[in-house]
Order: C-alpha cells, then structure tokens, then sequence
C-alpha cells in the first residue's frame, strides 16, 4: 500500500534532520506511522543516526558522512515514487543487534551487490535497475 501523503511528510521530515533544522526528537516524533512498508523501513534504517538518550541535530559529531547523505537521498527518492517496498523487514534482522554495531558495519557495507540487501548501495529500491530508472537525470 503506497501512502502518498505519510511519504510527502516522510520526506519533507528526512530533509529538515539531514540539513540540521530538527532534532532526533523532533523527527521521531513528527514521523508519519503509516501501513506504507516504505514510510516504516525508512523510519527503521534512518533510527541508526541519531541518540536515544539524548536531543540533538545531525551537526558535530551527528554528521552524516558522504555514505549516510546518500542513503537519505535514496529514501527522499524512493519515497517520492509511487513504488511498493518489496525488499527486506528491518526491524526483525538489523534492531537485533546492538546499535552502534550495526551503524558500523552499514558504514562499510557499501560493496553489497545483492537484490534486495539493505546495504546494497540501491536501498531502498530493490535493484540498481528499479534506482537507475527513478533517480532524477542530470543534463550535461
């Protein structure tokens, strides 16, 4: 189920924490719940960046490394198609782990090449194929 408003919220909320307007807080609080799986992955893969226990914006020792800026690029894209999430859950394989862990091993899991793999450098999009055709083209 493709839920275009909670994706246009979604996005415009991923936007304002990537550039540092919003809090942690505020982003997870704002966040649409939605039945849309891709609203919820999101939501999921993006909760790597940030501190439960503290407020704060992605500035300082938050910031997004040039990896983590374009897996927020990749779910601001992907939310705004129109496409049905079909690639992994997150909740059950990835929050099984400790969080700092995990942030680690995404940061060097840029070489995945699998279909449908969360560190795949396509994520959330289900193959390189499906991202090429919806990412936004550039003229020379």
């Amino acid at each position: 189920m493709v839920d275009q408003e909670s994706r246009t919220k979604a996005r415009e909320l991923i936007g304002k924490f990537a550039e540092g307007a919003i809090t942690n807080g505020e982003f997870d609080d704002q966040y649409p719940r939605s039945k849309d799986r891709a609203v919820q992955v999101v939501l999921e893969r993006l909760w790597f960046f940030w501190d439960d226990l503290t407020s704060h914006r992605l500035e300082g020792a938050y910031q997004l490394n040039a990896e983590s800026r374009e897996l927020v690029s990749r779910c601001i894209q992907f939310l705004a198609t129109d496409l049905e999430y079909t690639g992994p859950a997150i909740g059950g394989t990835l929050l099984s782990g400790i969080k700092n862990t995990w942030k680690g091993l995404f940061e060097r899991a840029a070489s995945h090449e699998s279909e449908g793999d969360v560190n795949a450098p396509w994520w959330p999009f289900s193959s390189e194929e499906q991202y090429r055709r919806h990412i936004p083209t550039t003229a020379s």
